[in-house]
């Protein structure tokens, strides 16, 4: 087959025809990287102007409200007990035959708590006044043969040589003696018996004050002891407790202490009523520390009771200040939200707004109170303190307080 040789000349690129291709080609790419180029300054200039100024949010420095009367300078757990309260048991082991008190009811002082079998005190006791009644003529016989003796031997001076006069005297003298020895006796009797009173009185348990049973131990049927002796029932017979002695016990940090003292009005609220804010007043601080917690307790009393605190009522407590009373230092300190607080041990900071740029100050931290902190040196009454940043901040960063 003949090659058509013209046919493949029109098939031929022209040189000059590719190179001003390819040139017109490189001049568009160019163009397309400098707008890039161009957009990407635009975007990178925009960037620093608008991270040239940032936004903060500032807070005044000023006193806790410590200054106010009645502001709560602090708040704390507790738990509310009874100052006065007793596990009830018996002083004898016995079979217990009755308990006619049920949980909730209240007793008077001296009411019966539970009845123990009582046959052999009884029988013990008419033992011992028997015994009394057998010994005591004794005493009446010494007594009239002592007398009939020194009638004799006052015979015996007059009529008789001096040898049965002193026989006489000897008999005198043994009468004497047997007369101690039976009023001694007798002496001994009363006290048995005296013993088997009390005895026979301890198989009946009473209430040692008024107040209200909360819990019992023993039922009828069940053989009780005292505690020490390790009995089935040696939890005792039941618990009383004095409803009128209702207090709370606080653990406060030992911290926030100082803080606190007798006579200083509080407000309690318990968890079963958290609606419910309840007068009181601290009655006093125990003066130990709780080394594994490190709170100390505090005892507050409240002002007034109600039938619905009851004992180990959980409950939170804030103490008031007192109008009456010179405000603390603690009431002076300026304080700031703990947010705006920087820096660890080696020394704390926060940043200030001057003449439109953030400024480090440094500062010495006091108590924390929720999330608020005190403090005691470094800043001043009105100093507008950043509390957060749309961006981190350094010393002499321009910002802008967001309104």
């Amino acid at each position: 087959m003949a090659i058509n040789r013209d046919a493949l000349n029109t098939l031929r690129l022209d040189p000059e025809t590719v190179h001003r291709s390819g040139r017109r080609l490189r001049r568009v790419w160019c163009g397309v990287l400098i707008v890039v180029a161009l957009a990407a300054i635009a975007v990178a200039v925009d960037l620093l102007r608008s991270g040239d100024t940032v936004t903060v949010q500032t807070v005044a420095a000023a006193p806790g409200d410590g200054d106010a009367a009645g502001a709560p300078l602090l708040s704390a757990p507790g738990y509310v007990v009874a100052g006065r309260q007793a596990r009830v048991a018996a002083q004898i082991s016995g079979l217990i035959v009755a308990v006619p008190v049920k949980e909730g009811m209240s007793v008077r002082t001296g009411q019966v708590l539970a009845r123990l079998d009582d046959q052999a005190a009884r029988a013990r006791l008419a033992i011992a006044r028997n015994q009394l009644r057998s010994d005591e003529p004794l005493v009446q016989e010494a007594q009239a043969k002592l007398a009939a003796d020194q009638l004799a031997l006052q015979q015996q001076n007059l009529r008789h040589p001096q040898a049965r006069t002193r026989a006489a005297q000897a008999t005198a003298a043994m009468d004497t003696a047997m007369l101690e020895h039976a009023r001694r006796q007798v002496q001994v009797d009363r006290d048995r018996l005296r013993l088997a009173q009390v005895r026979l009185g301890y198989s009946v348990i009473r209430a040692p004050f008024a107040g209200v049973v909360t819990q019992i131990y023993a039922h009828p049927g069940e053989i009780t002891s005292s505690p020490v002796t390790g009995a089935s029932t040696a939890r005792g017979i039941c618990t009383l407790v004095d409803m009128r002695s209702l207090r709370m016990d606080v653990n406060v940090d030992e911290a926030y202490i100082r803080r606190v003292y007798a006579g200083q009005p509080a407000d309690a609220v318990l968890d079963a009523y958290p609606d419910w804010h309840i007068p009181a007043q601290v009655i006093g601080v125990v003066p130990t520390a709780d080394r594994e917690r490190g709170t100390v307790r505090v005892r507050v009393a409240f002002d007034r009771l109600d039938p619905r605190i009851l004992p180990q009522m959980s409950a939170q407590v804030w103490f008031l200040n007192d109008a009456r009373r010179k405000p603390d230092r603690t009431a002076r300190e300026l304080q700031i939200p703990g947010s705006a607080l920087h820096g660890s041990d080696g020394g704390s900071y926060v940043f200030v707004v001057e003449n439109g740029r953030a400024e480090r100050v440094p500062v010495k931290p006091g108590d924390l109170e929720g999330n608020r902190i005190a403090i005691l040196t470094g800043l001043q009454r009105g100093q507008q303190v950043i509390v957060s940043a749309a961006a981190p901040l350094v010393a002499g960063t321009a910002v802008r307080v967001k309104p």
